[in-house]
């Protein structure tokens, strides 16, 4: 029997170092650059923050019965690259990453709908691809699902860059849980390899 455990919206958050970039956009552009971004991709991207690097389809963000010029979309997400809001990866770029996006929002169920009715994101394949390319950080596959009461992405991520997962009970627990543990361990033993070239021999966990 299937479980239903479904997320039934999505409240998007933004950074307070966001907040304040925006702050200061005062210009007519500049404004256009902060709503799409904030209302129009955010929204638009999945739960990990992936969206198709589609003009046509991002042009229909904000209203979709409003033609935005592409010239004005074009020169809005070249501003938000620019200003690290965005990574485009994938072949050809065709895909973008809301940069944070897991380390600001916080998905609930969705580790249960991963376990139990087998939901993976769409762009799954591309996105370990990225990874494995140093395209992007690893714990984006799971930072959307782990809650930020008591820090716990922050420590999450912080203790996988310093490689102490293994020195922290809690942090170790966490490791336990995640959906994607292959991807830490893949990454990890990529990361030791190069090490090992060095003489270093750091303890991945």
């Amino acid at each position: 029997m299937e479980h239903k455990a479904e997320v039934l919206g999505k409240m998007i958050m933004i950074s307070e170092k966001q907040r304040e970039m925006f702050q200061l956009f005062t210009s007519k552009d500049d404004l256009f650059v902060s709503h799409l971004f904030t209302y129009g991709i955010q929204f638009d991207s999945d739960f990990w923050g992936i969206i198709p690097n589609n003009l046509m389809e991002i042009t229909r963000c904000l209203t979709p019965n409003v033609d935005w010029p592409k010239e004005s979309v074009e020169k809005a997400m070249a501003i938000m690259e620019k200003l690290g809001l965005i990574q485009y990866f994938g072949k050809d770029n065709f895909l973008i990453y809301v940069v944070d996006y897991g380390q600001q929002n916080y998905i609930p169920y969705m580790r249960s709908n991963f376990f139990k009715n087998n939901k993976k994101p769409k762009f799954e394949r591309e996105m370990k691809q990225a990874i494995k390319n140093g395209e992007l950080p690893p714990w984006i596959m799971d930072a959307p699902q782990i809650a930020k009461k008591g820090s716990s992405k922050a420590n999450f991520i912080e203790g996988f860059l310093n490689k102490t997962l293994h020195t922290d009970p809690k942090l170790r627990l966490l490791f336990d849980s995640m959906m994607y543990q292959g991807v830490y361990m893949e990454y990890a033993y990529d990361t030791k390899k190069e090490s090992e070239v060095k003489n270093e021999l750091p303890n991945p966990f």
